[in-house]
């Protein structure tokens, strides 16, 4: 049976040396006591805002994103940030928030020009 450090391995190995950087077009519009950090997306057919909120851990990886670290980096400074007793699973928690960052298009993967993605946001 393969154990989370395991799984937690493979998954930064497959990940390799991707650097997320913060998509272009963004502006952090408010940040709250609680950490939530609330970003505007120019829609591209009308030019109207869409809000997103991230909660605590979120934000936290989102300003992590800034173009000089890898994921594995990310993870490592999202664990000291949080003084995590599980490093694996913080590390596999940040996968996972990069990659719905990505997805609706609040990161970018390096090397991609900005242009739309399929939830029609700027990236």
């Amino acid at each position: 049976m393969i154990t989370e450090s395991e799984v937690a391995e493979i998954v930064m190995e497959a990940v390799g040396p991707e650097i997320p950087i913060q998509a272009p077009f963004l502006k952090r519009r408010h940040e709250s006591e609680d950490g939530i950090l609330i970003v505007s997306l120019p829609r591209e057919e009308n030019n109207e805002l869409m809000m997103r909120s991230l909660n605590r851990a979120a934000a936290a990886v989102y300003l992590l994103c800034d173009g000089k670290r890898c994921i594995r980096e990310i993870a490592d400074a999202l664990c000291g940030l949080i003084e995590a007793e599980d490093e694996q699973y913080v590390a596999l928690e940040a996968v996972r928030i990069i990659r719905r960052l990505q997805t609706e298009g609040l990161l970018r993967r390096p090397g991609t020009t900005p242009g739309l993605t399929a939830h029609g946001t700027l990236v």
